[in-house]
């Protein structure tokens, strides 16, 4: 058994580091996906969790299940596993497998492992590392699935990190979010059997990710030219506690009505309404929000739900949000896409800290800045004259004390673009002088590619920016 780590955050378990599988009865034939680990549907609470193990296989079996022990101690009952068959498009036919392992209280040791008829087909070993719920050590990179050298040595970088979470701010795979795409430019990086900058990390099957829907793993819909597109609703499982997107709040596929049977039945439950969550991570709360254009961030309803969401998390100390599209950048690419500054009043009222956004393929940070958006702004809608590109005016207000070092209780939000995980950066897109930014741009680095560290400890949040050689670009500390 290699050695391995977890932690428990909050209620939350997770498996962190790299735990390398035990192979004693499958082969790499029997996975097309090999088991990693998702927060599951359900919202955890405080106490004992319990995580999804995921994978792929390509054969049905009813033999396949999950097991979980503290080390050294009896194996927990056989947890069998689900599952539900993908066939689409050009994709060799396989059968997703889910199963939960053992709630684990805070503070215990575990190990699980998967089996397949009764013989062990990978195994993990895990600890907890930290069971302050004060603390977190996060790891962040956007824009990264693109089968890049620069991919492979940021996943490297991460599995060094030793993160309790890692977080992936929208454009999971590129281009088109397909399933085909996640075979070939995800998996392979990110659950990688040994940690190499030319291979990847062994994470997925040992650290919680969680993800953000960006435009290019969902706004793909023509399931006749993509059969194997929206593959985020059927790979990724988290809460399901968020809004229910009706009428047009949601992705319209289209094509062949077999082709668009095919996807629905993949994704489950999942459509359209798995793309809004949130949860609590210790003294952390989490919202993730789908800021593609088809949510209409402007419904009354599905402001309520993200004002009463913050609003129900007033106890904790931290309050973060992610999704994909930063309302506030200094990048020529994408300058103009700016319909989530909408919901910036929202964020304030609710005293949202941070929000962390991608699809800028480079590294921002805002001075802390309110905004008040200007009356006549309105979100982008079919047939109202208006585009996704149509910008959106106001009145900022900045906190120009604030500088992370002397000065570290801001006034206002801080907005992060961290899309530089693989993807080619937008370095000739953006503005080379400082005298040329925007009055709310901080700090920007558009030469390398880079991920962001969030590390939390009570009522400090320290921010760093680190190329893929481990160079810190950026440093900033947040204090209560």
């Amino acid at each position: 058994m290699h050695t391995a780590w977890t932690i428990v955050i909050g209620g939350l378990l997770a498996v962190s580091a790299a735990a390398q599988p035990g192979q004693t009865a499958a082969t790499a034939e029997d996975f097309v996906i090999k088991p990693y680990l998702q927060m599951g549907p359900t919202n955890p609470g405080a106490g004992p969790s319990s995580l999804r193990v995921q994978w792929a296989s390509p054969s049905q079996s009813v033999d396949w299940a999950v097991q979980t022990r503290s080390p050294g101690g009896e194996w927990s009952a056989a947890a069998a596993a689900s599952n539900r068959q993908i066939q689409i498009g050009s994709v060799p036919t396989h059968w997703m497998y889910a199963a939960a392992t053992d709630p684990v209280p805070a503070g215990e040791r575990f190990e699980y492992r998967v089996t397949k008829s009764g013989l062990v087909c990978f195994e993990a070993s895990a600890r907890v590392l930290n069971t302050d719920p004060a603390k977190l050590h996060a790891v962040i990179f956007g824009d990264c699935g693109a089968g890049t050298t620069a991919q492979r040595e940021i996943a490297a970088l991460a599995g060094t990190l030793d993160p309790d979470l890692v977080i992936i701010p929208g454009d999971v795979v590129y281009s088109r979010g397909r399933l085909s795409e996640y075979l070939t430019r995800f998996f392979p990086v990110y659950n990688a059997d040994q940690r190499s900058v030319e291979t990847g990390a062994p994470m997925l099957r040992s650290s919680l990710f969680i993800a953000a829907a960006g435009n290019h793993d969902l706004s793909n819909a023509n399931v006749d030219k993509y059969p194997d597109a929206m593959a985020f609703y059927w790979l990724w499982s988290m809460p399901r506690n968020g809004p229910q997107l009706e009428g047009a709040n949601r992705p319209v596929l289209s094509g062949d009505a077999g082709a668009i049977a095919a996807v629905l039945d993949a994704a489950g439950s999942a459509f359209p309404n798995a793309t809004n969550y949130s949860f609590d991570s210790g003294n952390i709360h989490w919202t993730v929000l789908d800021s593609n254009t088809y949510v209409h961030w402007d419904d009354a309803s599905l402001r309520a739900w993200v004002a009463s969401d913050l609003k129900a998390a007033a106890s904790a100390t931290w309050r973060f949000v992610v999704f994909h599209h930063p309302p506030f950048h200094a990048s020529d690419a994408h300058k103009d896409a700016q319909w989530m500054r909408l919901i910036s009043p929202i964020l304030e009222e609710g005293k949202v800290d941070l929000v962390i956004g991608g699809h800028v393929h480079n590294y921002q940070r805002s001075k802390p800045l309110r905004f008040l958006p200007a009356a006549e702004s309105k979100w982008p809608r079919d047939g109202d004259g208006l585009t996704a590109s149509s910008p959106i005016g106001g009145t900022f207000t900045f906190d120009e004390e604030f500088d992370g070092k002397s000065a570290t209780k801001p006034r206002g939000i801080i907005y992060l673009v961290s899309g530089a995980g693989g993807a080619d950066l937008y370095s000739d897109k953006v503005p080379s002088s400082p005298g040329t930014w925007p009055s709310f741009t901080a700090s920007y680095t558009n030469t390398r590619h880079s991920l962001t560290v969030l590390d939390v400890d009570g009522t400090t949040a320290t921010i760093r920016q680190l190329d893929a050689s481990g160079t810190e670009l950026d440093r900033v500390v947040v204090t209560k």
